[in-house]
């Protein structure tokens, strides 16, 4: 079992891998879809930073050209009780990312 500290409210959250999945796509390649974990944060950022601008507008309601690393860290941070963001994973890298309940939290 997987355990994290959640900062804001100092308790322990365990990780919820029962939302872990394999999700195969129609041209065959192979995602892995599961929540996202602190140590993800690099990775939130680099998916950010691939997003075309307008893209990152759309989505986020923010024009920023980078990540900051305080809000990706955040990002990255969830109480698994009352937010869940769920990453897609394709060879090691995020391709997509959902927020599932909770309040949207600016990453850039």
């Amino acid at each position: 079992l997987s355990f994290m500290v959640h900062e804001e409210e100092q308790r322990v959250v365990e990780y919820p891998k029962k939302y872990e999945t394999h999700l195969t796509m129609k041209d065959g390649r192979e995602l892995f879809l599961r929540p996202v974990i602190p140590t993800d944060a690099g990775l939130v950022k680099d998916f950010y930073d691939s997003l075309s601008e307008r893209t990152k507008y759309l989505r986020f309601f923010i024009p920023k050209k980078e990540a900051r690393s305080d809000r990706v860290q955040k990002f990255a941070t969830v109480d698994y009780d009352k937010s869940m963001v769920i990453v897609a994973l394709y060879q090691g890298a995020i391709v997509g990312a959902a927020l599932v309940g909770g309040h949207l939290r600016k990453i850039g």
